[in-house]
Formats: C-alpha cells, sequence, structure tokens
C-alpha cells in the first residue's frame, strides 16, 4: 500500500480549531488592553480637573463680605470678567469647553459652606451619557489653631463605567 502525502481531514481540522482558539486568546487580550487604558484615561482627565477646580478654589479665599477696599473700591474677583466688577461667584465662569458653569447653590460665593454640584465645568462628552460624570465640591468650616475659622473644600468626581 502507498503511503499518500498530506495532511488528514482530521489534523487539518484540530490544526484550524488550535489556531482559532489562540487567535481568540490574542485579540482578548487587546480588547482588554484597551478598555484597561481607556479606563485609566478617565481617572487621569479625572484627576486633572479635579487638581484644576481645586486650584481655581483657591483664588476664592478672600471673604465674600470683602469685596471693597478702604477707599470703597471695588476689588474684582477671580471670575470677573469686567474691569471694576466683583465677581466672587463660581457660577457663569467658563468651562473648558466654553460652556458656562452652573453652580448648584446659585450665584453665591464660592467657598460658601455647602455643596457645589457644577455642570458645564467637566467636557460636554464626559458629563453626557454613557459616563454622566459629575464634579462637586464641599465646603466646611474648618477651625485653624484657636485663631479663627477657615473654609475647606474637598472636590469630588463621580462617572459611570459603560
Amino acid at each position: 500500500m502507498k503511503r499518500r502525502n498530506g495532511y488528514t481531514l482530521v489534523e487539518v481540522l484540530i490544526s484550524m480549531m488550535l489556531t482559532a482558539v489562540m487567535v481568540g486568546a490574542v485579540f482578548s487580550v487587546a480588547i482588554t488592553g484597551q478598555q484597561s487604558g481607556n479606563k485609566v484615561d478617565r481617572h487621569v482627565i479625572a484627576n486633572q480637573y479635579s487638581r484644576h477646580l481645586s486650584e481655581a478654589l483657591a483664588a476664592y479665599v478672600v471673604d465674600a463680605n470683602s469685596y471693597t477696599t478702604a477707599n470703597n473700591a471695588l476689588i474684582a474677583g477671580p471670575a470677573s470678567t469686567t474691569p471694576g466688577t466683583a465677581s466672587w461667584a463660581i457660577n457663569g465662569t467658563l468651562g473648558e469647553d466654553g460652556r458656562s458653569v452652573v453652580d448648584s447653590m446659585g450665584a453665591v460665593w464660592a467657598l460658601t459652606p455647602g455643596n457645589h454640584i457644577l455642570t458645564g465645568y467637566l467636557p460636554l462628552w464626559f458629563e453626557g451619557a454613557p459616563y454622566n460624570a459629575t464634579i462637586s465640591y464641599l465646603v466646611t468650616a474648618k477651625a485653624v489653631g484657636g485663631v479663627g475659622v477657615a473654609n475647606q473644600a474637598q472636590v469630588h468626581i463621580n462617572w459611570t463605567e459603560p
């Protein structure tokens, strides 16, 4: 009996099955890596906006009632867009993508004690679906070494992962 060169149908099917399993594993690892990278990117963006808001709030340390100097000249707040006007509210400032920032507490001093939820501060793609991200900050009064009271702000960003 002559021996024929080549592979049997069973050998071909087994090799195709093993190849499919290996290709599937490679694609699974690649997709998982991409999803993890995107998740890390969102965490980095959230940290950047949180830090940016913390730095912006540091400019609001002046008391809400100290809008004038000794000669009753107006002190322009950090949110002032018109010279000679005092604006110590974060409400109405421009967010990163040019939208107007809206504070849930209204046009109050940015460091008014309470929970401030901001819309328009984060990029629209992050605030909208599917992430529905929100940025807020909680202002609380903290005693400062028996000298007085200072306001402290804690920034929080929340979003949902699809």
